[in-house]
């Protein structure tokens, strides 16, 4: 295929040219695709020869309609004599709106013929099934069936989706649970697998008008026969979803529904491994009519030709032994898969699979006394080792966002080549990573959040040894050099460590990590610090230099590390601005602060000649205990943080101070206040009446009534008694982080936020309004009865006089 058909009058120059981002972006893709193994189901690789037929000419055409109908009544044979096919078009036209369509009927065409042949059974030959290949998404065709068939209000059967159905399948977010009544089956709660009694029962109670048979995490085959049965014995029709397994069924590894069913839908990127997009088939050509109206016009516009054409190519694939091996690999892959699981200890949830896919039970997992682990952050830390899944709901959920469930599907590795020795390998890593996982979960502002850490050295040797994996299954390839972005991947030589670091918690993060105080140090200035490991030992001397802040008021430093721990030292940075690290005994649900990015930088740069100018670094402190240096150098801890990794081994040996003061409040005797607008409330007939140490105006006869007028209608209010107080400077959100219980740099300027102040032993001493109006200065709204109480407090805090923790009484603001 000729690069370029057309010349192109506007742009000429290749991607690398024109838009250089994007082809970085295309390249780091291509890298990450191959550097990490990919255990999601619904994902494949998308061949070659299926590529370069999507990128055609073909994405250029409107071809809103539909191809002649003696075109989809012919056989592939019949449609290959093209110049025949092009003469019947040019006299007779076609069903498209538009003109300049000559060659995509045939595409078209093509592609119904061979979807056909792939699902051809020994119940129903070719030319008796119906193929519509314009829904560019699952959940687009399934939506075109509903159309097609049923009414508003009325009633759809079908898996429970916490069970292991799909959102497409009436979920109340998704339009098909908004139009339809939803009659959810599920499995038997002991069994776990699907109880025919119970959804026979189920379907002849409610007589739904159609039953979908079909699942995006259920890994058993259905019995599309005792679905027929039902079905029919209660008056519905029969939908089967294959999206998932529409690949193996072509290769008869997942029986069929064809034959069975009333209508099927399938996606094509998944098992079946072709380009993004769906496919409904009937056996009906009354049914087709009506499918193919709700596709177009009832529901897109002009179909994806490109995609169509790479689809039929996807189809003649899907048609060679070669395919059809592969799809029973894959579920033998899938079945030793959780073989392993289950000998290394995990459990399997619906007690095994007979398909692609299957589901590990995290709850199992739980310790006494620990909250239990949830499936977003084993999938989150997974990831950052290189293995990609997805949590899932399994029978018991209540929420998505608290599944406890993890999704593994085998078409991608077996694609890659994974046999046996792969499998088992990775079932030990996965395996390596879950147990060794510390969960917590913690409160959010809707719902509670699941979280987990992991030990650094841990996750280092897990992404090493998946690395190695992706190699052993990609020998040659020669893309493994477009993934520069996951610092557990880094591959530079055993050298000194040179990075930047910015973002606008820069020195915050920074903060959390050394022993001194980088507040004190002022731009193109640099010092010597120390780094702490999770075990309060000193992982290294290293060199921070601060950087003029761009004019974002981003925060940038440099940092530098000797060669002996730099790798190390790398992936400590990086790993605890991801958030995912243990970096204290004990301490799970504390955080560094972040996110950061972390760059490497030249040896020669402007950023590493400041760091030059610092003394060498001292090599032989590396893994001394924090509390030696301390007894031979308190200088260098600045002990007064409010945190700094490692700070707990300090707890015995630091000399606390006596002269801290506990804050305590005596509300003064004052009359009633008024505020400047006292003789003009009176004026206007207004009651004035005692409200938090001022004269206040009342139009009701109780607060009640007064409140309820406002929130029906609308009211005017004076506000001058309450206090506004102003905090500016450049450590304005370090001291508001420390009184208030909310986190003031997740807010960007022009936001407010609410929250409460709090005193030493977490008693509510107000509750405020905070406006961020810069980086660098915030207002903050106090009620009026409190002005002069939040006043004395934060300025007794930020005078660094205040007690603010008993255990740690040196605990103070900056310096």
């Amino acid at each position: 295929m000729p690069k370029k058909l057309i010349p192109d009058f506007l742009f000429d120059d290749d991607v690398e040219k024109f838009d250089p981002l994007f082809a970085e972006l295309v390249r780091c893709e291509s890298g990450r695709q191959t550097r990490q193994i990919n255990l999601i189901p619904s994902e494949s690789v998308c061949a070659w020869p299926v590529r370069k037929v999507l990128d055609s000419p073909f994405t250029n055409l409107y071809a809103e309609g539909y191809p002649p109908t003696a075109f989809v009544k012919k056989n592939e044979e019949q449609l290959s004599d093209v110049d025949f096919n092009l003469a019947h078009f040019r006299r007779y036209a076609d069903r498209r709106f538009y003109k300049g369509n000559a060659y995509v009927n045939l595409v078209e065409a093509i592609c119904r013929k061979r979807a056909a042949q792939c699902f051809a059974n020994q119940r129903v030959a070719a030319d008796q099934i119906w193929a519509n290949v314009q829904p560019l998404s699952g959940a687009a065709a399934n939506l075109a069936v509903y159309e097609a068939f049923l009414k508003i209000g009325d009633r759809l059967m079908t898996m429970d989706l916490m069970q292991g159905g799909h959102l497409s399948h009436g979920s109340q977010f998704h339009m098909s649970g908004k139009r339809y009544q939803i009659i959810p089956y599920g499995v038997d709660a002991r069994t776990e697998v699907f109880d025919y009694d119970e959804i026979r029962r189920i379907a002849l109670e409610n007589r739904p008008k159609m039953i979908v048979a079909g699942f995006t995490s259920y890994p058993w085959a259905p019995d599309w026969a005792k679905f027929r049965a039902i079905a029919d014995e209660c008056g519905a029709m029969l939908m089967a979803d294959i999206a998932h397994p529409a690949g193996l069924v072509v290769a008869g590894a997942y029986p069929s529904p064809v034959g069975y069913a009333d209508v099927i839908t399938f996606t094509t990127h998944k098992t079946l491994m072709g380009p993004r997009g769906a496919v409904i088939l009937t056996t009906d050509e009354d049914r087709a009519k009506k499918i193919d109206t709700a596709v177009f016009p009832g529901e897109q516009g002009g179909p994806h030709m490109n995609n169509i054409a790479a689809l039929a190519v996807a189809f003649k694939l899907a048609a060679t032994d070669e395919f059809k091996q592969l799809q029973h690999k894959i579920v033998a892959n899938a079945k030793l898969f959780y073989e392993e699981l289950q000998r290394l200890g995990l459990r399997i949830s619906y007690s095994g699979s007979d398909t692609h896919l299957f589901l590990i039970d995290l709850k199992p997992l739980a310790r006494k006394g620990k909250p239990m682990l949830y499936g977003e952050p084993a999938a989150r830390i997974l990831e950052l080792a290189g293995i990609v899944l997805n949590k899932n709901t399994i029978p018991g959920d209540k929420a998505t966002a608290m599944a406890s469930g993890l999704r593994i599907g085998t078409p991608w590795i077996t694609q890659r080549g994974a046999g046996e020795a792969e499998i088992k390998r990775l079932a030990e890593l996965i395996h390596r990573v879950l147990v060794n996982i510390e969960p917590f979960v913690y409160q959010g502002v809707t719902r509670r959040l699941p979280r987990g850490k992991i030990d650094v050295t841990i996750l280092d040797q897990v992404t090493h040894e998946v690395d190695e994996l992706t190699r052993t299954l990609s020998p040659s390839s020669e893309r493994f050099s477009g993934y520069p972005h996951y610092p557990f991947l880094d591959e530079t030589p055993e050298q000194p460590l040179l990075v930047k670091i910015r973002g606008e918690r820069a020195q915050a993060f920074l903060q959390c990590l050394v022993t001194d105080d980088l507040t004190k140090l002022e731009p193109g200035k640099a010092i010597n610090t120390l780094l702490l490991d999770r075990e309060a030992n000193v992982a290294a001397e290293v060199g921070v230099a601060r950087l003029e802040s761009d004019q974002r008021s981003v925060q940038r430093f440099a940092l530098s590390a000797g060669p002996q721990r730099a790798d190390w030292i790398y992936k400590w940075l990086c790993g605890n601005a991801d958030g995912y690290l243990l970096f204290e005994p004990d301490n799970v649900i504390s955080k560094v602060e972040g996110p950061v990015a972390i760059e490497r930088i030249a040896p020669d740069s402007p950023e590493a000649q400041i760091l030059a100018e610092l003394p060498a670094l001292d090599a032989a402190l590396i893994g001394k205990p924090a509390a030696e240096i301390y007894g031979q150098s308190p200088e260098r801890f600045a002990v007064y943080k409010p945190f700094f990794v490692g700070q707990y081994a300090l707890a015995d040996l630091v000399e606390q101070p006596t002269d801290r003061v506990e804050f305590k409040w005596e509300q003064p005797e004052t009359g009633l206040l008024r505020t400047p607008l006292y003789e003009e409330h009176l004026r206007l007939g207004g009651k004035m009446v005692p409200f938090a140490g001022w004269e206040m105006p009342v139009r009701y006869g109780s607060t009640i009534d007064e409140h309820n007028a406002v929130r029906q209608n609308a009211g005017l209010f004076d506000v001058a008694h309450m206090g506004v107080l102003e905090i500016s400077g450049p450590h304005a959100q370090d001291l508001i982080d420390l009184v208030v219980s909310n986190y003031v740099r997740w807010f960007s300027d022009n936001i407010s936020f609410y929250s409460y102040v709090l005193g030493i032993d977490g008693k509510v001493l107000d509750d405020v309004m905070v406006y961020r109006m810069h980086v660098d200065r915030f207002l903050m709204v106090v009620n009026a009865s409190n002005e002069d109480k939040i006043w004395a407090w934060i300025n007794l805090v930020n005078d660094g006089k205040a007690l603010i923790d008993r255990s740690w009484p040196i605990r103070s603001r900056m310096q």
